[in-house]
Order: structure tokens, then C-alpha cells, then sequence
């Protein structure tokens, strides 16, 4: 198996031409959440307790990477090197029947992920009717993953940890012209899967166990090449299915699944001079545990 994967590596690096391109990349997200409100009872029908929870997420990404022509025609591999910082606000209070507060066990968690991977990009004209389709695929590792726990509430616990993971992307997207206006339609499919490996609390001695994710998107949109130089909108639905399991004591998965449908909205500028480019994303969820959250997501990047 490790002979055939070597092999097979060095077939695909041996189909690399000395063309290197650079690319810088600082993207920012930022989640706003939609509070939630919940009143529980119990068994003889008396009130219990309200629970009233919110989490809006931040996001700093940081990626390096290096771009590789290869012998066969449209086809670029690429080495990808960064840096992931994540906060989660997370509020969770109970309240009481007259509205006294009972427990706050709100906190604010911190994820840092240093990854590494490598990457392909392709371009085809032609297929199905439209003017090009375009595959980007990649596979992260992540080397090191730190979890921390902070700003803790009175009645919620804290913990510390690091564990390791990997992420696998592969996303198709094409273009088909409506005419001479500027106007094209844009179907996307991606699919992405994660793996987080188990860790241990280092505070309190917890084990929690490991993850998986998988992700398909299914998105229509319209896209118009403004009047203006370097400057796209694309805008549409984009559903969502989001499958994540647990792993369990004798080794099988636990999972969960839901579906989400977003309205989507891009704007998207590149200069005319080669180097610089600027996506703005907005997310509005308009169905499923998302419902009512707004994503904002800022990337910027320079070519060289």
C-alpha cells in the first residue's frame, strides 16, 4: 500500500513544470447568531427552568499557498500551509419561573489549528452545454489542533486540550452565458468531510471523543458582471446537508443529520493589475438549525 501510494506520488509530482505561483490569502467570518428560547417542565407538568442560548462564531484564517502548473493542459497543483483561529461566544443561561436567573453557564472557547495539505485545480470548456466547469479539490492535515476554554461563568466548566484531524474538499462549478449583458448561471456542488481526532481535558482528566463531518452544497445562482472593472455579484439559494457522528465505546459512529437553506450573496473584485482580490459572502439561513443566522465572511488575496 505505501509503495503504491509513493508511486503514485511520484507520478503526479513528476507531471510538475518549474511555473510557481504565490498567493496569500487572510480570510474573516463572523457568524451572528439567533438567540433561542426554550421552557422545560417537568414529569408532573410544573415549570422547570428557561434556557436561553446564543453563539455567534469568529473566524481569522490565514493560508500560503504555492501553485504548480503541470504537463497536462489547465491542470495546477497546489501546496497549502496555514493557520485557523476560531472564538465562539457561547451564552447558555437558565432562567427561573419568575425570571430570576438560576445558572449561567456561559464561556467563550478558542480553537487554533496549524494545517497543512495539498491541492488540484482544473479547468474544462465544454462540458454539458456550459462555456467552462472548474474542479478545486484539496486534503488538509491538521497537525495540531488546541482547544481552550475561557471566561467561564460561574456555573460552567473550563477545559484545555489539543488533538489532530484532517479535512478533505472537492467542489464543482460551472458557467453558462445568458447572453451579451454580463449574465451567467452558476451551479455549484461541493462536498467536503472532516475528522477530528479524540482528546483529553487536561484539567479535568475528560476524555472526549472523536468526530466526523461530512457536507454536501447544492447552489443556482446568478452571476453579473457589473458595468464596473473587476467587479461580480452572485446571488441565489444554497442548501445545505450536514451529517456529524460521534464515536462511541465499541467503536461505531453515532450520527446526526440536518438540512439547512441559505440565501446567498457574493461580491467579488479583482484588479486590473494582476495580484489583488476581494470576496465579500453574506449567509442568511432561511430554514433548518440555522434558521435565522447571518454568516459574513471577508477574503482577501495577492497573487505573485
Amino acid at each position: 500500500m505505501y509503495k503504491f501510494s509513493a508511486g503514485l506520488l511520484l507520478t503526479f509530482v513528476s507531471l510538475v513544470t518549474s511555473a510557481t505561483q504565490w498567493e496569500v490569502k487572510q480570510n474573516f467570518r463572523y457568524r451572528d447568531s439567533h438567540q433561542t428560547s426554550e421552557i422545560l417542565f417537568k414529569d408532573s407538568g410544573k415549570f422547570d427552568k428557561k434556557k436561553v442560548k446564543q453563539g455567534n462564531r469568529w473566524r481569522l484564517e490565514s493560508l500560503i499557498t504555492a501553485t504548480n502548473e503541470t504537463s497536462i493542459d489547465k491542470l495546477d497543483w497546489i501546496w497549502r500551509l496555514g493557520y485557523k483561529y476560531e472564538r465562539k461566544d457561547d451564552v447558555s443561561l437558565q432562567y427561573k419561573q419568575d425570571g430570576r436567573l438560576k445558572k449561567d453557564k456561559s464561556r467563550i472557547e478558542y480553537e487554533r489549528t496549524k494545517l497543512m495539505g495539498l491541492g488540484l485545480t482544473y479547468k474544462q470548456l465544454g462540458i454539458l452545454g456550459a462555456d467552462r466547469w472548474v474542479v478545486k479539490a484539496y486534503f488538509d492535515s491538521y497537525l495540531d489542533i488546541d482547544y481552550r476554554a475561557a471566561h467561564v461563568a460561574q456555573d460552567a466548566t473550563g477545559y484545555q486540550a489539543s488533538s489532530t484531524g484532517w479535512e478533505s474538499k472537492v467542489k464543482f462549478s460551472g458557467e453558462y452565458s445568458l447572453g451579451p449583458m454580463g449574465w451567467y448561471v452558476t451551479p455549484m456542488v461541493t462536498y467536503r468531510e472532516r475528522y477530528l481526532s479524540g482528546w483529553q481535558d487536561k484539567r479535568s482528566d475528560k476524555s472526549v471523543a472523536s468526530a466526523k463531518e461530512q457536507r454536501v452544497e447544492l447552489g443556482l445562482w446568478a452571476n453579473w458582471l457589473m458595468p464596473i472593472d473587476g467587479v461580480e455579484v452572485f446571488f441565489g439559494p444554497l442548501w445545505q446537508r450536514e451529517n456529524e457522528a460521534t464515536k462511541q465505546q465499541d467503536d461505531s459512529w453515532q450520527w446526526q443529520r440536518q438540512q439547512r437553506l441559505y440565501a446567498y450573496v457574493m461580491f467579488e473584485y479583482e484588479a486590473p493589475t494582476h495580484g489583488f482580490e476581494m470576496e465579500f459572502k453574506i449567509q442568511h439561513g432561511l430554514s433548518g438549525a440555522n434558521r435565522y443566522d447571518t454568516k459574513y465572511k471577508i477574503e482577501l488575496s495577492y497573487e505573485f
